[in-house]
């Protein structure tokens, strides 16, 4: 039997290893087990989805390899490879799917940073940074398997407050969170920069401003609408 004058550091090591945190441990010794050696994300395969628990990120070294993709992404549009399907081999592919990134979703930052001049790697690493975390904390690196499909976005005229193109954005921000973007469709596409350059935003930040305020719709279009003001 356990006495009053136990040590503490005895006693929180023998509660470590009681009954309810036994599922924690094996889920966290197979999660090491079983862990890819240059994987930073942790993706497990062989550990249910319910004794899921990711460790903290010790590094950042996906974004030396997201440089990488995009490098390879880039050279391949110089050479003519200009679809998301003959841009990337197969385990770029994978690997952006580790992050929460889809070969579409890529391929369309790489194309219109290639074709304008207000994109640049450095947006789509922020914007990627933010869809990864959210995928990673929020849906615990478990995609929805759904795509929304275009019709069920507002149409690109919808108005609140008298600003057309917002409620089109935030449902855009809201799907990209969720990783459920349409092949058709483009967070940060042509008409999303313009809008959110003249609203004094970028496209990272209203990203996390939609994720920051949830569902609550009349908090973004007043930030927004307090960051136009500023900008002006």
């Amino acid at each position: 039997m356990i006495g009053q004058g136990s040590n503490p550091f005895f006693l929180s090591l023998l509660r470590l290893f009681s009954a309810p945190h036994l599922p924690f441990l094996a889920a966290l010794v197979a999660t090491v087990l079983t862990r890819k050696k240059d994987d930073a994300d942790f993706r497990f395969r062989c550990v249910p989805v319910h004794f899921r628990y990711r460790l903290p990120d010790m590094n950042e070294d996906w974004k030396l390899e997201f440089q990488k993709v995009w490098n390879r992404g880039v050279a391949a549009w110089k050479a003519g490879r200009r679809s998301a399907q003959k841009m990337f081999e197969p385990g770029d592919v994978a690997f952006l799917a580790g992050i929460g990134c889809t070969a579409q979703e890529l391929f369309d930052f790489v194309d219109d940073s290639l074709r304008f001049d207000d994109l640049d790697f450095e947006t789509a690493l922020a914007v990627t940074e933010i869809r990864r975390k959210y995928f990673l904390e929020v849906m615990h690196g478990v995609p929805t398997g759904k795509v929304v499909p275009m019709r069920a976005l507002p149409s690109k005229s919808e108005k609140v407050d008298g600003i057309a193109w917002l409620p089109r954005l935030i449902a855009k921000a809201r799907i990209k969170l969720r990783g459920e973007m349409n092949p058709d469709l483009m967070y940060g596409c042509g008409g999303d920069r313009p809008f959110l350059r003249r609203h004094g935003m970028t496209l990272p930040e209203f990203l996390q401003l939609v994720w920051d305020r949830g569902e609550d719709d009349r908090a973004i279009v007043d930030t927004v609408k307090s960051a136009a003001a500023v900008a002006r």
